[in-house]
């Protein structure tokens, strides 16, 4: 009961949220195509710090403990490991991943309905979506492999947050407002000539960046993980366990008379 709670807490709160902003504004908030979109996008990044944060210690108390190299004692392989890996984060996730995408998709529609099915809403909420399952395919593979080769479920959590999460961001926002306005000051003189609208170059630069992002970032953990699955497994544990004894060592002279 108290793991189902903590599962579904978040959701629980945002439910309790827009019953009590749409009794105390009305119309103003329920029929508003801003709070649809700030639901649908704060909903996917709670499940993905939700998820992350699940990966970064998948592995890494394991790793450890040891347990894992006693796993590998056996007839079990590193594919089969993986797959019970993946059927684990899917069967505690799974309601939360169908609840997001339905949450996605149903504003998703209502946006469109309310453009009249513009062009550059449908595409924004299409990609949203692709990006919503890229995201969580990259958090499986490289959260994956960073529980197993980070020092500690802590570092391993930063590090999945940071490289999967924030950074795109931080290098979108970046082209967005420098990159962009540069190029356009030097080439057009302040108003682009290129065919499309601000919104639209800046909406399709936002999927070109996010989208193979994340593609990069399952293939690289997809590709680690499979190749050095068992030597991780098997080495560094004992790497971190002998690390405090050679660091103890260091500076002691070898004779009380040195």
């Amino acid at each position: 009961t108290k793991r189902w709670f903590n599962l579904w807490l978040p959701w629980l709160v945002g439910l309790l949220f827009w019953g009590w902003a749409s009794y105390v504004h009305g119309s103003l908030f329920y029929a508003e195509p801003s709070s649809w979109v700030m639901t649908a996008y704060l909903s996917s990044v709670i499940l993905k710090l939700m998820i992350s944060s699940e990966m970064a210690y998948r592995l890494s108390d394991d790793r450890r403990s040891g347990a894992l190299e006693l796993l590998f004692a056996t007839s079990i392989t590193t594919s089969e490991m993986i797959q019970g890996h993946r059927q684990a984060l899917h069967g505690k996730y799974r309601g939360p991943i169908i609840l997001v995408s339905l949450l996605n998709a149903g504003f998703g529609l209502l946006l469109m309905l309310w453009d009249g099915f513009d062009t550059k809403t449908t595409c924004m909420v299409l990609a949203h979506l692709l990006l919503l399952w890229l995201d969580l395919r990259a958090l499986f593979w490289f959260g994956l492999w960073r529980s197993l080769k980070s020092p500690s479920g802590n570092h391993a959590n930063r590090t999945i947050t940071f490289f999967a999460l924030t950074l795109p961001w931080i290098v979108y926002v970046g082209m967005t407002l420098f990159s962009f306005q540069i190029f356009s000051v030097l080439f057009f003189g302040n108003r682009p000539t290129l065919g499309l609208e601000p919104g639209t170059i800046i909406l399709a630069t936002w999927f070109l960046i996010q989208c193979p992002w994340a593609i990069g970032l399952a293939i690289l953990g997809r590709r680690e993980i499979t190749s050095h699955f068992r030597v991780l497994a098997t080495s560094t544990s004992a790497q971190h366990q002998s690390l405090p004894v050679s660091i103890s060592h260091q500076g002691v002279p070898d004779s009380p008379t040195t």
